[in-house]
């Protein structure tokens, strides 16, 4: 799998979400990008994991840079209804 590379001017809105696997809080980011795509930025059982993401996708939005997404081969759901 390749890792996916967002510049920072294409990111409209960041998303979380949380959720429990099991005995585990886990937390999901997602961006929805100008294009009105949702690109799904990661599952995170480690808090400190999940805040770095969001302020990694943070300032890449306020600088226009690239952020990179890594690849992970457990399945995401992407089944989130945002309002």
């Amino acid at each position: 799998m390749n890792d996916t590379i967002i510049n920072g001017s294409m990111i409209k809105k960041c998303f979380y979400k949380f959720f429990y696997k099991g005995d585990h809080l886990c937390f999901q980011v997602f961006v929805e990008d100008v294009n009105k795509e949702i690109i799904s930025c990661g599952n995170f059982t480690d808090y400190n994991e999940y805040k770095n993401m969001l302020k990694q996708l943070s300032i890449a939005k306020a600088s226009g840079s690239d952020v990179t997404i890594a690849s992970t081969k457990e399945a995401v759901s992407t089944d989130v209804v945002f309002s």
